[in-house]
């Protein structure tokens, strides 16, 4: 089974180490990488498209849609989750404009965000994870 490459878009360090201290060790995570900016993030997309995308909203430099779409044609194929503390109150029709799969606000449980993960890399690898119970059902992706 070949795990997500997964690049973490979030100015927050703290939370940023969090999600990868959780992500870290999945089956379905092979490399958990983080940025702290949109320019450093576009700069690692140059190089490098992942598998997942896990894009935090607000920036002290912008919006995460901004990078979305600056880095449109690298992100073809990757799989796009919009982690923000304002989840629940975005236009998330915006983004899934830009090719986010999901808003997850930051406030939900952290086996929320490990659920999709999972899913994604099922998808990815034909189903050859196990799904954890109470896991995001692969059509609501």
């Amino acid at each position: 089974m070949r795990g997500l490459d997964i690049l973490i878009v979030d100015d927050s360090k703290l939370i940023g180490e969090r999600l990868i201290r959780l992500l870290h060790g999945l089956p379905a995570a092979r490399s958990v990488h983080l940025e702290d900016g949109l320019v450093s993030a576009a700069a690692y997309l140059e190089n490098i498209a992942p598998d997942l995308l896990i894009l935090d909203h607000h920036f002290p430099e912008g919006y995460g849609s901004e990078l979305l779409e600056r880095s449109k044609n690298r992100l073809e194929g990757t799989h796009i989750i919009l982690y923000s503390a304002f989840g629940s109150l975005l236009n998330d029709s915006e983004y899934r404009n830009h090719g986010v799969h999901v808003v997850l606000d930051k406030s939900e449980a952290p086996e929320a965000l490990i659920s999709l993960v999972e899913s994604i890399a099922r998808i990815r690898n034909g189903n050859d994870i196990e799904q954890p119970s109470g896991a995001v059902g692969v059509e609501k992706l």
